[in-house]
């Protein structure tokens, strides 16, 4: 079977090259030049520049933005093959600082609605359970496939040199992630060197450099993210806030989650998904991550370990169910 792969990340690169790999699919890699925001003129100035490599694929994914689905969707009856959209972060994502084209239209919202109903044609994907409540609560286009979540797992490939400072003891250290809540909510790193725990925040070489740091410490921004899985797949342990602590946290000024947010789904996360509490190391206050760092970590581990065995196996025939039917 060949595969094109249209994304903007390379998280979901990696994950369905991995898939594809163990599959025994060939799968190829295409980026969108054009930004986030894919106008009808921009998605069939692509298919036009493209038309011949696109038309040679049996099947063509995307994912990390919908929106690039409107490539294929545009132009569905000149399309051969079939089209898979992963959902990975609201189906309707735009990118507000370079939006210079009025997306989303009426008519996107349209084409979305067609492809739910082209079961011939076209899957529309979930990659976490909200994105279902979203398509359905807050823009009445309900998805019918189910969902696909990252496996986590990456091509074997040569490791990368290790960027983090040699002087960095992972084992006793905790790693603290570099996106918003984080940082610019809050200075995390400090916050948690403050209450006496080893921690490390900085620049690393994709997720196997972080394999055997203690845990990492972070407040989560959305419904689901590739790092999530990735750090699984490499045994390392998440300490983030508990659902009562996170809500609290939500209504301070400068918190950030990729919107909506909402109290009322937050267990359709993947941080709060029922099934996913023993995977996880939640705390309730910041005196109760302080003991908590000390923690016996053995039980969490196994937990992790003997979830992603089946998990990344589960994620491989849900893909060969997808691609090939």
């Amino acid at each position: 079977m060949n595969i094109i792969h249209l994304s903007h990340h390379e998280g979901c690169q990696r994950d369905l090259a991995f898939t594809c790999q163990r599959l025994g699919y060939k799968c190829s890699f295409m980026r969108f030049p054009y930004g986030y925001n894919v106008s009808k003129e921009r998605a069939n100035r692509f298919w036009s520049e493209n038309r011949d490599i696109l038309r040679s694929a049996d099947r063509i994914v995307t994912s990390d933005t919908a929106p690039l689905s409107r490539v294929i969707l545009e132009n569905l009856e000149n399309y051969p093959g079939k089209l898979v959209i992963w959902v990975c972060n609201r189906f309707d994502y735009c990118d507000g600082a370079t939006n210079d084209c009025g997306f989303p239209d009426s008519a996107y919202y349209g084409l979305v609605k067609m492809a739910t109903e082209r079961k011939d044609k076209v899957k529309v994907i979930p990659y976490t359970d909200f994105e279902y409540v979203y398509a359905r609560n807050w823009r009445n286009i309900p998805m019918r496939d189910e969902t696909i979540r990252p496996s986590g797992a990456n091509l074997e490939e040569p490791p990368k040199p290790s960027i983090i400072p040699q002087d960095v003891d992972r084992t006793t250290t905790f790693f603290v992630p570099p996106y918003h809540n984080d940082t610019h909510f809050m200075d995390l790193a400090s916050h948690c060197s403050g209450m006496g725990l080893k921690c490390y925040h900085g620049r690393y070489a994709g997720p196997k450099d972080l394999a055997n740091f203690k845990g990492i410490i972070h407040i989560p921004y959305a419904w689901s993210n590739f790092a999530l899985f990735e750090n699984w797949y490499n045994d390392v342990i998440y300490f983030v806030p508990s659902e009562r602590f996170l809500c609290e946290l939500s209504s301070r000024p400068n918190f950030f989650w990729s919107p909506p947010f909402s109290k009322e789904f937050i267990r359709t996360s993947e941080w709060y998904l029922p099934g996913h509490e023993k995977l996880m190391v939640f705390f309730d206050s910041w005196d109760e991550l302080r003991k908590k760092a000390s923690m016996d970590q053995s039980s969490v581990k196994t937990a992790i370990k003997e979830f992603m065995t089946g998990h990344v196996e589960r994620t491989i025939q849900q893909w060969r169910i997808a691609l090939e039917n």
